[in-house]
């Protein structure tokens, strides 16, 4: 019984404190600084986002290209036609 009081006197401990309010400036000093900040020009998003394009686009066409240029064909008895080694060990 004790220890509940006590956990009561501490929860109501905080009913008389008085709530806090921000100072009326406070909201126009943040619009302040918000504005305050540079903003990047459109022209340069979008020459940015240009450049990833073709970056992504010649990316994948060089790997295309690349598979093109492989040789298909596997050798007999290679290291790809059994992936198992001679003694059936996996490690």
């Amino acid at each position: 019984m004790e220890r509940e009081q006590w956990i009561d006197d501490v929860l109501n401990s905080v009913d008389n404190l008085n709530k806090l309010s921000p100072r009326e400036s406070l909201l126009q000093d943040i619009r302040k600084k918000a504005m305050g900040y540079n903003t990047v020009d459109i022209k340069t998003v979008w020459a940015v986002a240009a450049t990833i394009v073709l970056l992504i686009a010649l990316n994948l066409r060089l790997i295309v290209t690349k598979n093109e240029q492989q040789v298909d064909v596997i050798p007999q008895g290679s290291q790809t036609d059994n992936p198992f080694s001679d003694n059936n060990q996996l490690y």
